[in-house]
């Protein structure tokens, strides 16, 4: 079929097949960026040493804080665009899809909270690691009922919205499944009032401090779902914009590093990180499309082992903090930045090992990882 060069963002049935694999293609690297992010946590402590310097303040912060940050809001647009991608507007199935996210977010939800239950249970209980792990969470053997459930929602603090299960990082999935229940809603927002909907929440989000997680996950979901209900081909709708976008991006960094680390302005440094998250979508997809061409292809079970690293990687480095800092209580500037760096290869070789031993066992790797 041949594309009509009037509107090269508009979707064709040979055009389906390649964004699905970019999109399979970036799953793995998007998920090693969380992992960045939340590295941080595992030589943060150093810092109370006082003598961290400039080289980890910078590296830590430009990586974590600034780049891991990115993966959260392209996951939402990817889940947002996906939902509506293959589905024939206005006739959506919406209870087929409600079906088929019980076995994908749903099961492995609770199956992972509870394995995480457990695991903090056991550490709590044994002499030589409860001292190690009674300052993060509460006495799980002394829960309530109350306290049991809500530690696969909040862990009793909603925090406005940014709460977390036990599972810290699976408050992604929790909001994932509230926002898939409310998808003929956000349809029906898209088609009364297109993308103009969205434009409050993004100004509300971009001047919201802390994590802000009940805004971004509506707005990156809502965009992605509004280009997906469009067959909107964002390989083809970057190709346009991609050198004005990536300008912008530069820019848009350099002032945010000036406003954070030079001045006091936190409205202006947090505005401006948080126009870097969207213009970060069209360049994490411009990026796929360039190693795509390149011959770069997602491997069979890429998604299973992304999921993995997802699900493990926080546990893992809540542990690796615990060493670390056991190991290393006068780590300087170099050595917490080497240190830092290698706590990203060690979490996720632990996770590739956890995936190759799930997969030993298919089923039950099928079954934690949502089918995948």
């Amino acid at each position: 079929m041949q594309i009509d060069n009037t509107d090269m963002c508009a979707y064709t049935e040979h055009d389906v097949l390649p964004m699905s694999r970019i999109i399979n293609l970036l799953r793995v690297p998007l998920i090693i960026t969380v992992v960045l992010l939340h590295s941080y946590t595992a030589t943060q402590n150093m810092e109370w040493t006082g003598k961290n310097g400039d080289l980890y303040t910078f590296v830590s912060y430009e990586l974590s804080l600034v780049l891991g940050n990115v993966a959260v809001p392209v996951f939402f647009f990817i889940s947002g665009y996906l939902f509506f991608l293959h589905e024939r507007i206005p006739k959506i199935d919406y209870v087929s899809k409600w079906k088929r996210r019980l076995e994908t977010l749903f099961v492995p939800y609770i199956l992972w909270n509870i394995m995480t239950l457990g695991l903090y249970l056991s550490l709590q209980l044994i002499p030589a690691t409860a001292k190690y792990f009674t300052n993060d969470h509460n006495i799980i053997y002394s829960y309530s009922l109350i306290d049991f459930f809500r530690s696969f929602w909040d862990c009793g603090d909603w925090n406005a919205g940014n709460g977390t299960p036990i599972l810290s990082p699976f408050w992604f999935i929790r909001n994932l499944m509230i926002l898939s229940l409310l998808a003929p809603i956000i349809y029906w927002l898209n088609k009364r009032l297109k993308m103009w909907w969205i434009v409050p929440l993004v100004m509300l989000w971009c001047v919201t401090y802390n994590m802000a997680t009940p805004q971004a996950s509506i707005v990156f979901f809502g965009i992605g779902s509004y280009m997906g209900e469009r067959k909107i081909n964002m390989i083809y709708a970057h190709r346009r914009v991609i050198f004005y976008v990536i300008s912008a991006e530069v820019l848009l960094l350099l002032l945010h590093n000036y406003l954070h680390f030079f001045t006091d302005d936190v409205i202006l440094a947090l505005i401006s990180q948080r126009l870097m998250y969207i213009l970060a979508i069209p360049i994490f997809f411009w990026i796929g499309d360039f190693f795509y061409k390149k011959g770069f292809k997602a491997q069979k079970n890429d998604v299973a082992f992304a999921f993995v690293i997802f699900a493990c990687h926080y546990t893992l480095i809540l542990m690796l903090r615990k060493a670390l800092i056991y190991m290393f209580p006068d780590a300087g500037d170099m050595a917490s930045s080497v240190l830092y760096l290698l706590s990203v290869v060690v979490v996720v070789a632990l996770c590739w090992i956890i995936y190759k031993i799930l997969s030993k066992v298919p089923f039950v790797r099928m079954v934690l990882c949502g089918g995948r």
